[in-house]
């Protein structure tokens, strides 16, 4: 299992893999959780899903958003799952934040050891990531 970015969510599910007993690598190009520290409070992160085309995930419509299953957030590509911002593709309107991306690390691990997924996420909010 590898987890390429160490942002908010990135470290959230090395926390949840690492409780759950499960490996994993941890990928991330400067120091783990360099994006936390290098960005103030209310700062809006995004993602360009444009890397994940290599690993040959599918992206749909002008928001080059990734195809996944949202019960499990696996991707086309088996084995790869989105999390986070990532999963809304190029945004314009910031419709995904970090607080209600958190359903993100819970289904990736009932997908992984086999639970049933989580319910539903609750609602977007109107915030921006903090």
């Amino acid at each position: 299992m590898a987890i390429i970015g160490a942002g908010p969510i990135g470290i959230e599910l090395a926390v949840a893999l690492r409780q759950a007993g499960i490996d994993y690598l941890h990928l991330e190009a400067g120091q783990i959780g360099q994006t936390i520290y290098d960005f103030p409070p209310q700062m809006r992160f995004f993602s360009s899903p444009r890397r994940i085309a290599i690993a040959g995930v599918r992206l749909e419509g002008a928001e080059r958003r990734p195809v996944f299953d949202e019960r499990t957030m696996q991707t086309n590509v088996p084995g790869v799952f989105v999390a986070g911002t990532l999963s809304a593709g190029t945004q314009t309107d910031y419709g995904t934040f970090l607080e209600n991306c958190h359903i993100h690390v819970a289904r990736i691990l009932a997908a992984l050891t086999g639970a049933p997924p989580p319910p539903e996420a609750p609602p977007k909010t109107a915030q921006p990531e903090s």
